[in-house]
């Protein structure tokens, strides 16, 4: 799925650049978004954990939402830069060895995003940029020998497609986390580093928005 997002990206931007050759009209904006967030966890083994063949099951998807604002500003003919302040919540689900429900770990952040990209036409918007996120809510921390350790400060690279009409416009993003989000330690070296995959996709609504500029 992740490859498929990027070669949309790619290909979006290749056959943007290749028929709209002339300058747009841009505008500035103040904008409010929402939308879906699925989040998957990549699963990262300490060497000891995999010479002892521990294996985590059960680990699964999480369905979540997003909320937040962002202002955009166009510089020139196809350059932009956009900064993003969200209330996202991701985790994990937790299912028996059968599939079976059993319950969730939520993890909720406040984050920061500074994008740069192009807006090869009017509306549409192509960006990538790192991403910062503040965990906001309190996580168990297990009991026994298993012990859950939660990052208060999650890093990553995001990127964003994103096409407006007049007021309303529609995104999908991709989230690739660069740290860990938890620990498991099983005891001592033995331990399984989660680290955060997100998709999102959503709407967002301009408020304010500058004069045309050409």
């Amino acid at each position: 799925m992740t490859k498929i997002y990027f070669r949309i990206v790619i290909v979006s931007l290749f056959l943007s650049c290749e028929v709209f050759g002339q300058e747009p009209t841009k505008r500035s904006f103040f904008a409010i978004r929402t939308g879906y967030v699925h989040s998957a966890s990549n699963l990262i083994y300490s060497p000891d954990a995999m010479n002892y063949g521990t294996n985590v099951v059960g680990v699964a998807d999480k369905s979540g939402f997003y909320g937040g604002a962002f202002y955009q500003h166009t510089v020139g003919k196809s350059f932009a830069y956009r900064v993003d302040l969200t209330y996202q919540e991701k985790g994990s689900t937790q299912n028996d060895q059968l599939g079976n429900y059993m319950y969730s770990l939520p993890y909720n952040y406040v984050g920061v995003t500074p994008l740069v990209g192009i807006t090869p036409v009017t509306g549409l918007g192509i960006f990538v940029g790192p991403e910062a996120n503040l965990r906001v809510n309190s996580i168990p921390t297990g009991s026994g020998t298993l012990t859950v350790s939660p990052t208060a400060i999650e890093l990553g690279i995001s990127s964003r497609l994103s096409y407006r009409y007049k007021a309303i416009g529609v995104e999908v993003s991709y989230f690739k986390g660069l740290n860990q989000y938890y620990t498991f330690n099983l005891g001592g070296p033995v331990k399984v580093d989660f680290k955060n995959q997100n998709w999102q996709a959503g709407i967002f609504i301009i408020l304010f928005q500058s004069k045309q500029n050409k």
